[in-house]
């Protein structure tokens, strides 16, 4: 027993490896954004394992296929979602070889795939049918994760159907070669599939790969073209500032002195044409000394509540502490919507974050960090103010003099980044479907400064990266494709790639495969012929011996036994004529009673039908009394209906052309539900239904139909037989070999005289001196015949008055260690 599980325990781990080898090595070639390839030979590798050595393989399924997907979509910040969503693919995979494997064995006669039949079948249940299971698990949870839009839902789950039904087209019969049965036919194969098949898998895969490469780079080109177009946008709105910048300085170099309504006359026509610029302003340079100077020349003109302020971090107004200069906000437009920012002390701040640095130093550009504006407080929006000094005489080579002292002021523009992203997309490819973000490196530590898309799932296959100067800040930016983006660009020259490769691979496997197993086949017959020769000259050899030989005359004793020899042939002759003729009558009888079943079932369908409508209401209103009439019709066309069926079923079981579908199944399970099904009936009777089912039963190979067939007659037969009480039904296990199954009644009890009749078929007793109940004399019957084709026995113990027990019992089978088969 020990070598037996750790010989199973040793298949599961090769199946595991092998399938998270396979697995990963298909990835390479997976179809973008990654959740689909093109082939998986891992399915093939899978099925074959479990067709010879049993369904406990599928473990070994799962946990290669667990590894495979959570070493592909781990999340680190969701673990349990992404082990969650390995084990739900998982389990597809598995499912798929178990039902793969269940339906070849099923449908074909023999592993060995040597008939056209066989490898139809082969082909259509393990590889086309199977292999449905897998993508629509798989794809529902990535549908389900978000990880796949809409769109693709269809073209993902192909695709992965297609794969996985290729791998167990191509892979299967090549994994046979080496671990098929029987071994003498998959081994004598080997050298006549292994390269032909080698050469087609290599074929199909050189195929996917072309069509995999050509959309990777049709893919590949449009994403770069979408982030290049963005980057040439973005450049030009930054030189748009640069030129207002200059265009604001040029302004000042050609004046004297530049009052407010001559700001606001210059801003005014640069404004409707900039609607990303949310404001111009203008702050000049204010010694300490002048402070009070200055403050009371702006009151003048009318401006009473202006002072020097400043906005601390956490957003809060409070006057500016003493400091040697001051950078005070003096003129700013448009006017209405920023008047809360007039007298902010902007170049402290910026002075704290390095944006004048630059721009003090070379008289070029400069630009702050993200901030929030005063104007913006309580909303997630931030802005960028771009710098450009003034200088006396308009000479930057002044700052080289005297430090700040010849600096007049800064001319300032304000973007909130937002509209300055989008207004370069626009002016772009769409970037709807991208996902990017853009960090301010030019700190110790990076500052997101904007992201896109953030929401959405991306993919990293293929990603874009680039940095930007902006007015002497570093930018880098980042950018990858979401699902949406691959969902947008299908390729239909792929899939038609992908399906030509599939229908080549498949007609070469066919191909190959009967021409093998016709090779099979002739040296079998050749051998066989062989044979059959040998013995006929060996035997010729004989007779010739005999008739060479000299003859001589019988006596009385050898030919009174040449009579009886004469005799017996002839009785042999005559009871052989009367089987072929009673097999012959058996047949007639069969097909009789198939066909008039058959006959009666389609005016009975259409009966009931009619039944049904009238008793509906459809053809009209109805009185109670007709429904009454309608009620009695259709009980008596369910009764026919169940009649005819029972005549079919025994006919079957008696020309063994019944069908059992043997499984391994809780029997109490099976009476659970059975009893479950009569309870409004026996409710509506008066009738109490009890169930006393014995605890941990072994499970029972059996037919779940048919036994559940067979509770449902003799609760049905105990239903006709109880006016009264109570019905119940029981288990129990009898020693280590049987399980007994009983229905107990409270009815009428059975005369001893009419025990023996119960489970003759078209036999019924009689409950009295007028009939009461009716029935077709074949249920017990059929439970009989069903039982015994379970290696079971039927029963009964009955008294008269007293109710009865009728019971079947089935046998406890010793349970196989390789798998269901």
């Amino acid at each position: 027993m020990v070598s037996r599980t750790q010989n199973i325990l040793s298949k599961i781990i090769v199946v595991t490896l092998l399938y998270w080898v396979a697995g990963k090595l298909a990835l390479l070639m997976a179809i973008p954004p990654g959740y689909a390839t093109a082939i998986w030979p891992a399915s093939g590798i899978a099925l074959a394992f479990v067709l010879r050595y049993g369904y406990r393989i599928c473990l070994g399924v799962l946990l290669g296929s667990f590894l495979v997907n959570i070493g592909n979509a781990f999340d680190e910040k969701a673990v349990i979602h992404s082990i969650v969503m390995a084990l739900l693919i998982g389990v597809g995979a598995s499912l798929q070889a178990f039902c793969g494997a269940y339906l070849t064995k099923r449908y074909t006669k023999s592993l060995e795939l040597i008939g056209f039949k066989d490898i139809g079948k082969f082909l259509l249940f393990g590889g086309l049918i199977s292999s449905l299971i897998s993508p629509s698990i798989g794809i529902m949870t990535l549908f389900v994760n978000q990880l796949i839009g809409v769109n693709s839902v269809v073209s993902s789950w192909a695709t992965w159907w297609i794969g996985d039904a290729l791998g167990i087209i191509l892979v299967t019969p090549l994994t046979f070669l080496w671990i098929g049965e029987p071994r003498e036919v998959w081994k004598s194969r080997r050298y006549y599939l292994i390269i032909p098949l080698f050469i087609n898998l290599a074929i199909i895969i050189t195929i996917l790969n072309f069509g995999y490469k050509t959309q990777e780079r049709e893919l590949k080109n449009s994403f770069e073209k979408k982030v290049h177009d963005f980057r040439i946008a973005l450049e030009y709105r930054i030189k748009e500032f640069y030129v207002t910048l200059d265009s604001l300085y040029g302004f000042y170099a050609s004046s004297v002195f530049v009052d407010r309504n001559e700001f606001h006359e210059y801003a005014s026509n640069i404004l409707p044409n900039m609607q990303h610029i949310k404001s111009i302003a203008w702050s000049p340079r204010v010694p300490r000394k002048e402070r009070e100077r200055f403050v009371e020349s702006v009151r003048a003109e009318g401006l009473d509540s202006y002072f020097i302020k400043q906005v601390s971090p956490e957003g809060k107004i409070t006057k500016e502490a003493e400091r040697e200069e001051y950078f005070p906000l003096l003129y700013i437009e448009p006017f209405y919507e920023n008047r809360q920012a007039l007298g902010v002390d902007n170049g402290s701040e910026m002075m704290r974050d390095g944006a004048l640095e630059l721009a003090l130093e070379t008289g070029k550009y400069g630009a702050s960090a993200p901030v929030t504006l005063i104007q913006d407080r309580g909303t997630n929006k931030k802005s960028i103010i771009w710098v450009k000094t003034v200088y006396k005489k308009h000479n930057p080579q002044m700052a080289q003099e005297g430090g700040n002292d010849h600096l007049e002021g800064f001319i300032t523009l304000t973007t909130r980044v937002e509209d300055v992203i989008q207004k370069a997309y626009l002016n772009s490819s769409p970037m709807e479907d991208v996902y990017f973000k853009i960090f301010d490196q030019t700190a110790n530590t990076e500052q997101i400064v904007f992201s896109h898309n953030q929401e959405k799932e991306f993919s990293e296959k293929f990603h874009e990266e680039f940095t930007l100067d902006i007015a002497g800040r570093q930018w880098r930016f980042f950018f990858a494709p979401t699902i949406g983006f691959f969902e947008a660009l299908q390729n239909w020259t792929l899939w038609f790639i992908i399906t030509g490769a599939f229908f080549l691979a498949t007609l070469l496997n066919v191909l190959l495969l009967i021409v093998t197993g016709q090779n099979i086949e002739v040296k079998r017959t050749v051998d066989a012929r062989t044979k059959e020769l040998e013995w006929e000259i060996k035997n010729h050899k004989e007779t010739t011996v005999v008739l060479a030989s000299r003859g001589s005359e019988l006596d009385d004793a050898r030919i009174a036994a040449l009579n009886i020899m004469e005799d017996a042939l002839e009785a042999q002759t005559k009871a052989e004529e009367a089987e072929k003729r009673a097999r012959q009558a058996s047949s007639v009888k069969s097909e009789f009673t198939s066909m008039v079943s058959h006959e009666l079932r389609t005016p009975l369908t259409v009966i009931k039908e009619s039944v049904a409508i009238v008793f509906d209401g459809t053809a009209g209103p109805i009185s109670d009394d007709q429904k009454e009439f309608l009620n009695t019709a259709k009980r008596n066309v369910d009764r026919l209906a169940r009649l005819i069926n029972d005549v079919l079923d025994y006919q079957k079981l008696e020309a063994q052309q019944m069908e059992f579908r043997m499984t391994e199944e809780d029997i109490n399970e099976v009476v659970r539900e059975s009893g479950e099904s009569f309870v409004t009936s026996l409710k509506n009777k008066g009738i109490g239904l009890d169930m006393k089912l014995a605890p941990d039963l072994p499970k029972l190979t059996l037919d779940k139909d048919k036994i559940t067939q067979v509770i449902v007659n003799l609760i049905n037969n105990a239903m006709k037989f109880t006016e009264e009480g109570r019905i119940v039904l029981m288990t129990e296990r009898l020693g280590n070999n049987a399980i007994k199954v009983s229905v107990k009644d409270s009815g009428i009890g059975i005369k001893e005289e009419d025990l023996d009749k119960l489970f003759k078929h078209f036999s019924q007793i009689s409950v009295g001196s007028t009939r009461k109940v009716g029935g077709t004399g074949l249920g017990l019957a059929l439970c009989k015949k069903i039982i015994e084709n379970h290696n079971g026995k039927v029963g009964v113990d009955s008294a008269f008055g007293e109710g009865s027990v009728f019971y079947f019992i089935l046998p406890i089978e010793e349970r196989r260690t390789g798998g269901l088969s």
